[in-house]
């Protein structure tokens, strides 16, 4: 499922994506962190801005949300956290399908931020070892380090091969 039109590198994604968020925080991000305001929502998707600001509140000032805006609402704003969430929710990773045509400085970058994913996991496993990290922060870590490695996995897939220079050769 390719919902980030022409986004393919795993930095360029405006997703603000926790593991350990809810959907109404996903909601609320969605809808007040975007490119647009509520009340340019209002025209951009047709749905009310006070139902859009309170669709993201808990309680009794909180209101539910009409699902079939959900779809337009998420491409207005360019943020797929909801889905991103609810695909969690349900067991299942969701990752944005890499884009054949990458040069090949894009491919060095996707490596480069890779292996920053996988570095920061590992440091993140380590401090929650010895219990300097919580269990929050960590699920996030790995959760991003999963996503990089679907990601690095469709690529390869798609024989996005590189050419690393080493240093000293030409």
């Amino acid at each position: 499922m390719n919902l980030h039109k022409g986004r393919d590198t795993m930095t360029q994604k405006k997703n603000h994506f926790r593991a350990t968020m809810t959907l109404t925080e996903a909601i609320w991000q969605t809808v007040n962190r975007g490119r647009l305001t509520p009340e340019q929502l209002e025209d951009e998707i047709d749905y009310s801005a006070s139902a859009l600001k309170r669709a993201g509140l808990d309680g009794e000032s909180g209101a539910g949300f009409n699902l079939r805006k959900l779809v337009p609402l998420m491409k207005a704003q360019g943020d797929f956290t909801i889905i991103e969430h609810l695909a969690h929710r349900c067991g299942f990773l969701l990752i944005t399908i890499p884009r054949g045509g990458k040069s090949k400085q894009s491919r060095v970058t996707s490596i480069a931020e890779y292996q920053k994913l996988t570095a920061v996991a590992v440091d993140a496993l380590v401090k929650y070892n010895s219990e300097s990290m919580s269990q929050t922060e960590t699920v996030d870590n790995l959760h991003s380090m999963l996503k990089g490695t679907a990601e690095m996995i469709e690529d390869v897939k798609q024989g996005n091969q590189i050419e690393l220079e080493l240093y000293g050769e030409k």
